[in-house]
């Protein structure tokens, strides 16, 4: 019978890129990979350790909450003075409201916001905050 390895692999059949091994090196592959090892042929046929995995990369922030935790972050008198606005901001409330869930990255959020600093209700660096993710 004919042994073959490539990287990462052995096999009884041929490997693409793969070289013939004995069936000593084929028995220690075989033996080293339930171990964990890793086969290399770079080089001519060795085991090596397996490469470090990749790191995890750190959490990304949710940027998405309910519109119920969303809308506890206006104050009372944002409330009020959104309510008693034009009517245009007044049916963005109502949009934002009719959302399953608010996500503070989506651009009709930011569009809001932005027409609540024009009619004064807030100024930019409320704006800022009520675009801050969810702790």
């Amino acid at each position: 019978m004919t042994y073959y390895a490539s990287a990462g692999a052995i096999s009884t059949d041929p490997l693409e890129g793969g070289i013939e091994i004995s069936e000593d090196q084929y028995r220690q592959a075989l033996a080293a990979m339930m171990d964990g090892k890793a086969v290399a042929i770079d080089g001519g046929f060795h085991l090596v350790e397996p490469p470090a995995p990749a790191p995890t990369p750190a959490p990304q922030p949710s940027t998405v909450m309910s519109t119920l935790d969303y809308f506890n972050r206006f104050t009372d008198a944002e409330y009020a003075a959104v309510k008693s606005g034009p009517m245009a901001i007044q049916r963005g409330l109502d949009m934002l409201i009719a959302a399953q869930y608010i996500d503070v990255t989506d651009p009709r959020v930011t569009q809001y916001l932005d027409a609540l600093v024009t009619a004064g209700i807030i100024n930019e660096a409320r704006k800022t905050e009520l675009l801050a993710p969810p702790a």
